[in-house]
């Protein structure tokens, strides 16, 4: 007797061409998934998804558009999973528009939920935040430490917009009686090959300066210390935590 065909786990990744978006959906995609990945190329390019478009579905999309992941869980679902990366990367394009960049992060959570009342079978949903949302502190850093207010703006306007996407899914999950609640995924500072150091991350920059015989650029006493987590790691983490059968939910700290 034939066992009965398994039908593979279908997932939406949102900013899917990205540096950490376009591992997880290699991954994926090498365990059998079906994905679909919508991105608007802006941090990203096709090129990371290069022999696998047709696989991975690549949708060009700007999810923080009204009416966006509407469209796209209509179209291309249903979905088990939502991982939703799409996001404002990098200090320098993030303070060349500090409120753009809230408003992007914000749009995008308010069409998620939207979309998300409007299906029959709500999928899982894991979110990328940022370790951004702690407050300073000498300590390490735990999922119960101290976090930021919402209202923070100029180079805190990404921290803080992070964090009120924690709390309007935490709401939404509540209200709407979602069957599991979101995951926040809190990443600290993610590196690997083809990083944009234009963006303003630290080690591409590094690495820059030091190739052209220049002086490291150093920030504020040159004491604190930097928690660094190499990309193909922090993707088959979330890849695990996407394809487990359990997901846990709240705040989950990711990096090295």
């Amino acid at each position: 007797m034939q066992s009965p065909l398994t039908v593979p786990p279908a997932l939406l990744v949102t900013g899917g061409a990205g540096l950490v978006g376009s591992r997880v959906t290699r991954l994926l995609l090498e365990q059998g998934a079906r994905v679909v990945v919508a991105d608007d190329l802006s941090a990203g390019g096709p090129e990371r998804l290069t022999s696998i478009e047709e696989t991975a579905c690549l949708r060009h999309v700007d999810v923080s558009a009204p009416g966006a992941f509407q469209d796209l869980l209509q179209r291309e679902g249903p979905f088990d999973t939502i991982i939703h990366l799409a996001a404002r990367v990098g200090v320098r394009r993030v303070l060349s528009d500090p409120e753009g960049c809230r408003r992007e992060h914000l749009d995008a959570s308010s069409g998620l939920i939207g979309a998300l009342a409007a299906c029959d079978r709500v999928p899982r949903v894991i979110s990328a935040s940022t370790s951004e949302v702690y407050c300073e502190s000498s300590q390490p850093l735990h999922e119960q430490s101290p976090v930021r207010a919402t209202e923070g703006v100029g180079r805190w306007a990404y921290a803080a917009s992070k964090r009120a996407v924690e709390l309007a899914l935490d709401e939404a999950s509540s209200r709407d009686g979602w069957p599991v609640a979101p995951l926040h995924l809190r990443l600290f500072n993610v590196v690997g090959p083809d990083q944009d150091a234009d963006s303003g991350m630290v080690l591409p920059t590094f690495v820059r300066c030091a190739l052209m015989d220049e002086a490291l650029p150093v920030h504020g006493s040159g004491e604190q210390v930097r928690t660094l987590g190499h990309v193909q790691d922090v993707a088959g983490d979330i890849v695990r935590l996407a394809l487990g059968r359990e997901l846990p939910v709240g705040p989950l700290n990711l990096g090295g």
